[in-house]
């Protein structure tokens, strides 16, 4: 009998792959500490992840000071990114962000669910 033990690595790129497939206008997804290091990522094409986990990491900052302006609060819980090609939505897990890349027109309300959702099974195989 074999038993397959999963590396906190490898269960946090299952998360992401799950979230990528959760619907299909999901082009990729990405776990980014907060200093824009990218932990794990799954795309369907290339980028330069140096790149976006520094892009990631500098909207948190602006974002939580808005957050903190606007409605007394320390932290931002999602930032939305619209362009004509697809969106960007970034969702604050405290240590982290998910990062969720999309085609045009997705299903914002469909991805935040899952993002939520997987976001507590990513914060929970960190600790």
């Amino acid at each position: 009998m074999s038993v397959s033990i999963m590396t906190r690595e490898e269960n946090i790129n299952k998360l992401l792959i799950n979230l990528k497939d959760s619907a299909e206008s999901v082009n990729g997804a990405a776990l980014v500490s907060k200093r824009g290091l990218v932990i794990s990522k799954v795309f369907d094409f290339s980028i330069n992840t140096r790149m976006l986990g520094g892009i990631a990491a500098s909207i948190v900052g602006p974002t939580t000071r808005l957050s903190n302006t606007l409605f007394e609060s320390e932290t931002f819980t999602v930032n939305t990114i619209e362009s004509e090609n697809g969106t960007a939505i970034l969702m604050d897990l405290g240590a982290s962000i998910i990062l969720v890349i999309t085609k045009p027109n997705p299903n914002i309300g469909l991805i935040l669910f899952e993002m939520e959702s997987i976001g507590k099974k990513i914060e929970e195989a960190m600790k």
